[in-house]
């Protein structure tokens, strides 16, 4: 998707800049939001629900007390540059050779990632070593529950592929409108980098999103 996003703009001497900032943008662009739980022997809990209660720090009494330092010593053994803060209960990695970052936020019964970029790889290693600990992840784009022995995964999936697609038509359609309506090519550059830095690769990918989904039914 990178080479997509700089060549959204046009070949112009002074794209340069643009080109450089719009591979930048595609790190702040939200890519997946992973949770990761444990229910107690015998007990049941809607996902969604869940992850409302743990939002308001109210954990659901079904869940598990997790072993917090075992899972944060996994990441830093994976991730050596993962930052803590357990003040607040909150981290995160930075990957720009692989234009990808995460976040991370963590109680004594749950861990949850926002991953940014181009960052299936790192949510198939994040999956992983989750999955490794007993920790079954909940997909909360998707809306769906996995268990450890059928973990999601993210990298070659039809699913990645037809998003990065339709990512890359959603912004040639919105290339189209820009450059329609602007009287010259520097003009056409200009408002396109307007456009990213109100956020619009973000609402780019989320529309990919939603129209993918409403061809699947969901």
């Amino acid at each position: 998707m990178i080479v997509a996003a700089c060549g959204w703009f046009d070949a112009d001497p002074g794209c340069r800049v643009v080109e450089v900032f719009s591979a930048e943008a595609l790190v702040a662009v939200e890519a997946g939001w992973l949770w990761f739980w444990r229910l107690k022997p015998g007990k049941t809990a809607d996902p969604a629900r869940v992850c409302e209660q743990l939002v308001d720090d109210n954990a659901p009494a079904e869940l598990e007390t997790l072993p917090a330092e075992e899972v944060l010593a996994a990441l830093q053994a994976h991730y050596p540059t993962l930052e803590l803060d357990r003040d607040t209960r909150a981290g995160d990695v930075d990957l720009p050779d692989e234009q990808t970052a995460f976040e991370l936020r963590w109680s004594n019964r749950h861990f949850a990632f926002t991953f940014y970029g181009d960052a299936w790889k790192q949510m198939d290693c994040v999956v992983d070593l989750m999955t490794k600990l007993s920790l079954p992840c909940y997909d909360f784009g998707e809306r769906k529950m996995y268990t450890t022995k059928r973990p999601p995964r993210f990298t070659g999936t039809r699913d990645e592929e037809a998003i990065v697609k339709e990512w890359e038509r959603v912004m040639m359609e919105e290339s189209a409108k820009i450059e329609a309506t602007s009287p010259n090519r520097l003009e056409a550059v200009m408002r396109k980098k307007k456009w990213v830095d109100s956020g619009g690769m973000q609402r780019a990918r989320e529309e990919a999103i939603r129209r993918v989904q409403a061809r699947k039914g969901v």
